[in-house]
């Protein structure tokens, strides 16, 4: 849109100057008369002082600004459609198929082509690639074998397991590994127990080592574990006392009465430290005899009842307490029943009961009995023992003890495998205890303590 101009300001100069020369020569004549008094009249007229009307139509037209052109609508574009949604990503990646079996969907490779590799120029022969005439060199045969295609690797198949050790030139006609497991009521679950018990501690110069492993023929059978383990600390420091309690049902007992004999006598034992850490100390043997013999004979009330002739063996409860003062190496074992305390040192096995030699006793009999009456193993046995550095100490039931005695085999194998200045780890004291023999299959419990 133009801007306002006053009307002065549109007339140019030159014109403006002809027009005032215009106005004031007709002002010249009006003012004037002819002589007969003939000229215009101007009476009535009113004479505008002011300045004089312009004529639009003398003001020329300014030129109008270009008209800038609009810019090109750009093309509508459509919009693009979104790809579709990806399938979810597989648990597990697909397998990779072995180069020796490909996939039959499976489309062979697109041959890469191969770049032209430039020949190297040849190398001037030098010194020491110039062959020595007096170094005769076999020829190369015209066509040398060419190098085995490669085969596919096999599959590596897992190693299998490694068999229990056995004595003898055939093994045991039982399995040396679980078959069925025990058959369990609903309402006396706590009768059942693990096929295996496995425990261990170290304090200062003593090494523990204990197991407990149900029988071949009670893993082919699906019967319960009978033996029994307990091991528990009293007290701390060196006021503290090591307990290892094992029992055994007697023969068509209930194995609950063989936990309950181990936990009534550690029960009785903890109450009982303070005492029979002192007479350890002061090695008071009587007083000490005595007071175990009290506690013993409360604990197996129900456990070492009289077997009638011919039933089989009775129950058996051995116990080994040991303080745990760094300054005293007294150990006490006790029991009454089947079961032992052996000591090996200077790679011989000692019976620590009857302060002997080992001695190999002759197996009995298959269905022989040991008599009317109770037997020797029935009555209460006591030891106080001072093992010396490289000792062990070993408290077994009879289904350990047995064998150890009847079969020289199994007491070198343990000697071999027990002699060397490092106690074995847990696992491997476990396949120790497991030696198989052909004709022993009860269940076996044993703990072992080494001197360092």
């Amino acid at each position: 849109m133009r801007d306002r101009v006053p009307r002065e300001e549109r007339v140019p100069r030159e014109d403006r100057e002809s027009l005032e020369s215009r106005e004031d020569r007709q002002g010249a004549d009006g003012d004037g008369s002819d002589g007969d008094g003939s000229g215009p009249d101007t009476s009535g007229a009113v004479v505008s002082s002011g300045p004089p009307t312009l004529i639009e139509d003398a003001v020329p037209d300014l030129p109008r600004p270009p008209t800038v052109p609009r810019p090109p609508t750009m093309p509508t574009v459509s919009r693009v459609p979104r790809p579709p949604a990806l399938p979810p990503l597989p648990v597990r990646p697909p397998r990779v198929p072995s180069p020796a079996s490909p996939s039959p969907s499976a489309s062979p490779p697109a041959p890469v082509p191969s770049v032209p590799t430039p020949p190297t120029p040849p190398t001037p022969p030098t010194a020491s690639s110039v062959p020595d005439p007096r170094v005769v060199v076999p020829p190369v045969p015209a066509s040398a074998p060419s190098a085995p295609s490669a085969q596919p690797v096999p599959p590596v198949e897992s190693a299998p397991t490694v068999p229990l050790p056995h004595i003898g030139e055939r093994p045991p006609i039982y399995d040396p590994e679980p078959t069925a497991l025990p058959a369990g009521d609903p309402e006396q679950l706590s009768a059942l127990a693990p096929d295996t018990v496995l425990d261990g501690a170290r304090y200062g110069t003593m090494t523990l080592r204990a197991a407990s492993v149900r029988g071949d023929s009670a893993r082919y059978r699906g019967d319960v574990r009978g033996d029994r383990l307990l091991t528990v600390r009293f007290g701390e420091g060196s006021d503290a006392l090591l307990l290892v309690a094992l029992a055994s049902p007697g023969h068509g007992d209930d194995p609950g009465v063989a936990e309950d004999a181990c936990r009534q006598l550690a029960a009785a034992v903890g109450r009982s430290r303070a005492e029979l850490l002192g007479d350890l100390r002061m090695g008071a043997q009587e007083g000490l005899r005595y007071g175990l013999q009290r506690l013993m004979a409360r604990a197996t009330v129900r456990l070492c009842r009289i077997q009638p002739d011919g039933a089989g063996p009775g129950g058996a409860l051995h116990a080994l307490i040991a303080p745990l003062d760094p300054t005293s190496r007294l150990r006490a074992g006790f029991g009454v029943g089947p079961g032992g305390l052996l000591l090996l040192g200077d790679d011989a096995w000692y019976d620590a009961y009857a302060g002997r030699r080992l001695a190999p006793v002759e197996r009995p009999a298959e269905g022989a009995s040991a008599g009317p009456g109770r037997r020797d193993d029935d009555r209460f046995r006591f030891r106080v023992v001072v093992p010396e550095p490289g000792d062990v100490l070993l408290l077994c039931s009879d289904g350990l003890a047995q064998p150890l005695r009847e079969e020289p085999a199994v007491s070198d194998f343990l000697a071999d495998h027990w002699s060397h200045p490092h106690p074995p780890g847990m696992v491997d004291f476990l396949r120790h205890v497991q030696v198989r023999a052909k004709g022993y299959a009860a269940d076996r419990t044993a703990a072992a303590v080494w001197e360092d």
